[in-house]
């Protein structure tokens, strides 16, 4: 499959991830397991504790300080991204994360987007915008979700 995750590019990025999910299960005394990461996985880790599944996650990086992403007001992300693992944390009933690693500042950002139930605890809006396709460039016109920047916790 030609994904732009598999271009060296994406690589850093994926590398990014990593380290978010390393970090992440660190501060919460959890385990990670990162799905395929040169596929089209619905999330990206899997956080267990004592053997037992306790949260899952989308995980991003991005070219970002904190101060420009507070400045936006909110993160941008597409909404099937949210709808995806909104489902899994119904058919789990684990909480669903959104984590944002902000390179320019080295911490992590993150949203809490449902409970361990999969009710939506986030507050977000959705809009039909242009963005950049992927981190090699290019532009999409898709539905968006923008997470409130009141709902981030910074790692």
């Amino acid at each position: 499959m030609n994904l732009d995750c598999n271009t060296p590019n994406g690589r850093i990025y994926i590398n990014h991830a990593y380290d978010v999910m390393d970090r992440v299960a660190q501060k919460f005394r959890a385990k990670a397991v990162f799905t395929d990461d040169d596929g089209i996985a619905d999330i990206d880790a899997l956080f267990t504790r004592d053997n037992k599944l306790v949260a899952i996650a989308e995980i991003k990086s991005r070219n970002l300080s904190k101060e420009k992403l507070e400045a936006f007001g909110s993160y941008l992300i597409t909404q099937d991204k949210i709808e995806r693992g909104i489902a899994l944390s119904v058919a789990l009933q684990v909480p669903y994360f959104v984590m944002v690693k902000l390179i320019a500042s080295d911490i992590i950002a993150m949203w809490k987007i449902t409970d361990n139930h999969g009710m939506i605890e986030c507050k977000s809006y959705c809009e039909v915008t242009t963005t950049k396709a992927t981190c090699n460039g290019g532009e999409a016109n898709r539905l968006n979700a923008f997470l409130a920047i009141d709902n981030c916790i910074y790692i």
